[in-house]
């Protein structure tokens, strides 16, 4: 559908499935909540920090006739649009040896790989510094208080632990 330039909204992807779109939208509620499929902000124009609410707002009642068919056609993502492994989430995560942005040292840098995505306010604030998965950060500084003063895309700011122990990153250097 993109390729054609149409938006995969529901009305069109029930026509390409051959399906009612409220077959569609039945599918989409099931795969969001198990995981399957997340809201896409790029696709349909949706702030990253709203993307989670949207997709826990979809995530009742889809027929498994119509899940199977958009895991078929959408089901290759690896993770959510904030970072989150599809299979295995953190857990995930920490066996590819992610740490989180709060247990880097001074002078180390790391690349964001996830963020908490269950608290609209924090991906907010996230959003409003452009910190999101794939971003990379470096540590300038770490406070008593347990601030950071990081530098990300030719930007410094200071970030506290309650934001720094949500975000997972892999280490880059020390």
């Amino acid at each position: 559908m993109l390729e054609e330039n149409q938006m995969p909204i529901s009305a069109r992807l029930a026509e390409e499935l051959k399906v009612t779109p409220p077959a569609v939208t039945a599918a989409l509620k099931r795969m969001t909540r198990d995981g399957h499929v997340r809201v896409e902000r790029s696709v349909i124009g949706l702030s990253w920090a709203k993307a989670h609410d949207e997709a826990e707002r979809m995530e009742h009642a889809i027929s498994p006739e119509v899940e199977a068919l958009l895991l078929k056609r959408f089901g290759d993502k690896k993770s959510c649009p904030h970072g989150v492994p599809m299979r295995g989430g953190i857990a995930q995560l920490r066996k590819q040896g992610a740490v989180l942005l709060a247990d880097l040292r001074a002078q180390e840098t790391g690349e964001i790989l996830c963020v908490y995505e269950k608290d609209a306010q924090f991906l907010e604030f996230l959003e409003g510094l452009h910190l999101r998965p794939s971003i990379t950060v470096e540590v300038l500084k770490r406070e008593y208080d347990e601030t950071m003063t990081l530098r990300s895309n030719g930007k410094t700011m200071h970030v506290g632990k309650p934001a720094t122990s949500r975000i997972w990153v892999r280490r880059l250097s020390s």
